[in-house]
């Protein structure tokens, strides 16, 4: 039986994003289960096959056997080598983890009626607007454009979070039922290693210290967990050097974020704060180095604005930490018996769409981060994530489930033919 061959369409992954390293996984798991593979860079940096060291020998086999194409929505030439690529490749389905103002390729290609599409979908509010303005080089000519009506063309929607589902019935978009992201559980640090192991003695194994993840950008809030924590702080006359906080950013990169080092000292909590160094070299953190900071760490802050699934928050849950995160988004969904739920207190609109961020009621917060110093315990999450997001024994085979119960439409077409004696 001719294997099915499979596009992902999907965010740069010659560095690491969230977005980029998922549709990543996503590849390497039709691939381990009998699909041809390759991979379309439709947003972020041009992608080559060098990157594989970020993301180990996991991914060894995949790199070897899949090719990787730079088309670029926003790119005037890349742009239009979607088609050509999809020409070459053939594929029998085409797989998106987009943003959905990112699909006009897919939706508009001159190959549409050759392939299945299924757009796998991360929203990472409860409402978006039906129109927006955001034009690109495929629909440069429309100063507004739907942003659902390519969805309701699609053969397999799929939403990530029950969120997300909800929002694309309300929209008349026909969706299977929720899919989460996954994990790879048995990934996680189970190293016996201390504070000083990791951050040698800037941050001391008696210290109790806070984390958060996330890039420096106004969805991710980073300059609101630095808020909450220098108000902890100012509750802590006493012992003040005794508590830390490590920001796992890259705080020199400009992405719609604040200037957190200004805002650092201008909270005056510049002695217990901590970044990592390797951005400042130009270096990438391995998850494996990042899951030796999550083991080390004692509770976990999430104050983002929103989120479509929220990595760092179940990441966290999966080395056993509490987490205190804010009830709004995705991430929610699975928080909300396993955290400390920070209560919005306002809503504003997003720039140049119509959605709504999140803030979060700070003082909550607060509140919740002083009951963890004080309150220090065990968590225990391990059958929870590895029974319902563990990539290899639940996600991977649902996403797969889905691939396979589509139609083959070149196939389909040859026998759609009209018949003309002669």
């Amino acid at each position: 039986m001719k294997r099915k061959k499979i596009c992902i369409c999907s965010d740069t992954i010659s560095i690491i994003t969230g977005l980029g390293k998922t549709a990543l996984r996503i590849a390497r798991g039709f691939y381990e289960n009998g699909y041809d593979v390759c991979y379309f860079v439709i947003t972020g940096q041009d992608s080559d096959k060098n990157c594989l060291p970020y993301y180990g020998e996991q991914y060894k086999n995949l790199f070897r056997d899949f090719e990787i194409y730079n088309c670029q929505i926003n790119n005037p030439e890349r742009c239009k080598q979607f088609d050509e690529f999809i020409y070459k490749e053939k594929p029998d389905i085409v797989f998106s983890l987009l943003d959905p103002w990112y699909l006009d390729q897919i939706d508009c290609s001159a190959y549409r009626s050759s392939y299945t599409w299924i757009a796998y979908c991360l929203f990472e509010t409860p409402s978006y607007p039906e129109f927006i303005k955001m034009p690109n080089l495929v629909k440069r000519d429309m100063s507004v454009k739907s942003l659902f009506a390519p969805l309701r063309k699609a053969d397999v929607v799929i939403p990530v979070s029950k969120m997300g589902k909800k929002l694309l019935e309300e929209k008349k978009v026909k969706c299977t039922d929720n899919i989460y992201l996954g994990i790879d559980f048995d990934l996680r640090c189970q190293s016996n290693i201390t504070k000083e192991d990791i951050f040698g003695q800037a941050i001391k194994n008696d210290d109790f210290l806070f984390m958060t993840v996330g890039r420096n950008s106004e969805r991710k809030k980073i300059d609101q967990v630095l808020e909450a924590f220098a108000k902890f702080l100012n509750t802590r006359k006493n012992d003040r050097h005794k508590f830390k906080l490590y920001v796992h950013t890259n705080h020199i990169e400009s992405c719609t974020g604040t200037d957190l080092v200004a805002q650092m000292m201008s909270l005056n909590i510049v002695d217990n704060t901590f970044f990592p160094s390797c951005f400042e070299r130009n270096q990438v953190m391995l998850d494996k180095d990042l899951y030796k900071r999550y083991k080390v760490c004692d509770a976990y802050v999430g104050l983002s604005a929103g989120e479509g699934f929220g990595y760092g928050y179940i990441e966290a849950l999966m080395h056993n930490k509490p987490v205190i995160y804010i009830d709004y988004g995705a991430h929610r969904e699975y928080c909300i018996n396993h955290g400390y739920p920070i209560p919005v207190k306002t809503l504003y609109s997003a720039k140049d769409i119509y959605m709504q961020w999140a803030l979060p009621d700070i003082y909550t917060a607060v509140n919740c981060m002083s009951y963890c110093a004080d309150n220090v315990k065990k968590e225990n999450h391990d059958e929870y994530l590895k029974n319902n997001f563990d990539w290899d024994k639940v996600i991977i085979p649902k996403l797969v489930s889905q691939a396979n119960s589509v139609e083959d439409k070149r196939y389909k077409k040859l026998f759609e033919l009209k018949r003309v004696n002669l």
